[in-house]
């Protein structure tokens, strides 16, 4: 009797021991997949920020490319600008009067070496003084235009007081 008694007992710990052990390794097995789980989720969202900075840098470089692209057509409309109304106004205030001083030296000269009469002359000469004021006009007329408002200084076009 004793024998059965004992070999009973022996069976149940052996089964205590055998359901505590499967217990033991369902445990660590459920820790292990969370283990495994918490580290595979930490990669995925280091590999997303990676991503996420990696697509943030080329958005911005490429929109840095477009405001710098348009920044310099800006200013190379500006620098052209600014040298059509440079080009414009020495044409009218440096050009024109040496044009017109030219003008009045060719009139006096062709008078004096072709031998024409005073009158002849002075009609000569008036004729072109007229020409270049019309000129001068006209030049003052397109520039006060160009900028919007009447042409500052000058003397109305009367060159006459010059020659």
């Amino acid at each position: 009797v004793m024998q059965r008694y004992t070999r009973r007992w022996l069976a149940t710990q052996s089964a205590d021991r055998a359901a505590a052990a499967d217990a033991l390794y369902r445990r660590q097995s459920a820790a292990a997949v969370t283990l495994q789980r918490c580290a595979r989720g930490l990669l995925a969202r280091r590999e997303a920020a990676s991503r996420r900075d990696a697509t943030l840098m080329l958005q911005a470089h490429y929109r840095g490319g477009k405001a710098r692209a348009a920044a310099s057509r800006r200013r190379n409309a500006a620098v052209t600008l600014q040298a059509v109304f440079r080009g414009r106004r020495e044409r009218v205030t440096v050009i024109a009067p040496k044009v017109a001083a030219r003008a009045r030296m060719t009139a006096a000269g062709a008078v004096v070496r072709s031998g024409v009469n005073v009158s002849a002359a002075a009609a000569a000469k008036s004729k072109a003084e007229d020409r270049v004021r019309a000129a001068m006009e006209r030049m003052k007329q397109q520039h006060s235009s160009a900028n919007g408002g009447p042409a500052v200084g000058g003397n109305s076009g009367d060159n006459t007081a010059a020659a």
